[in-house]
């Protein structure tokens, strides 16, 4: 009785020190722990031991200039019509690229985005994906349309020495409707829409930062 009681209070422990999160559910590699924002208390963040500084996520986003895009993109006092989200495990967050939707660069053949992401204790457990779709306004007397969700499972944030990229890679699986990131949070049945003519493509890797939500200079 007294061994099961025990069980009960180390299994008890466990769940609190998770729901905090205190650490991790694994080691991370590369000299990455997490680490109060303050000096010894609020949010955890994620840290650099060897370099002294904070990590964060950051991705590229690319698709080529071929592909047909609304124009423009982000128009005033209207939703963007390139819609980013950072799908979770249990949440779904909105994103925006650095210095806002306008900030594109283009490269050769292709339009460019950078995208920065604060990595705490809640985004480690559970897969993060990102999702990117394509949503056209409405012409007369029809609905607006929307592009297929092109879904990117994310790499680990450890899975690699900070600074160091991640390959180009296009979209994991693909998602029909104007809602499709709500289906894919609830890993309804279905992510096997029709392929997108001209994908995005990403690549990501671990940044180095002077603060835990801001990349270094």
């Amino acid at each position: 009785m007294f061994r099961l009681a025990l069980i009960f209070v180390v299994a008890l422990a466990g769940v609190s020190l998770a729901a905090q999160g205190r650490e991790p559910l694994r080691p991370l590699a590369h000299g990455m722990r997490l680490k109060p924002e303050g000096r010894d208390e609020g949010f955890l963040y994620l840290f650099h031991e060897p370099s002294g500084l904070w990590v964060g996520r950051e991705c590229q986003l690319r698709v080529p200039l071929a592909r047909a895009l609304p124009e423009p993109l982000a128009p005033e006092r209207q939703s963007e019509r390139l819609q980013l989200h950072l799908i979770g495990a249990k949440s779904v967050e909105s994103l925006t690229p650095s210095g806002g939707m306008r900030n594109e660069q283009r490269f050769g053949t292709w339009r460019w985005w950078w995208l920065s992401m604060p990595v705490g204790d809640i985004d480690l457990p559970g897969p993060q994906r990102l999702g990117v779709q394509l949503h056209w306004p409405p012409e007369a007397n029809a609905p607006a349309e929307a592009d297929t969700l092109e879904i990117f499972d994310l790499p680990a944030i450890d899975a690699a020495p900070p600074e160091v990229w991640s390959e180009w890679r296009g979209p994991d699986r693909w998602r029909a409707g104007k809602s499709a990131w709500r289906d894919e949070l609830r890993r309804s049945q279905g992510a096997d829409a029709p392929k997108s003519a001209n994908p995005f493509e990403i690549r990501c890797r671990a940044g180095l930062w002077e603060v835990y939500a801001r990349r270094k200079k």
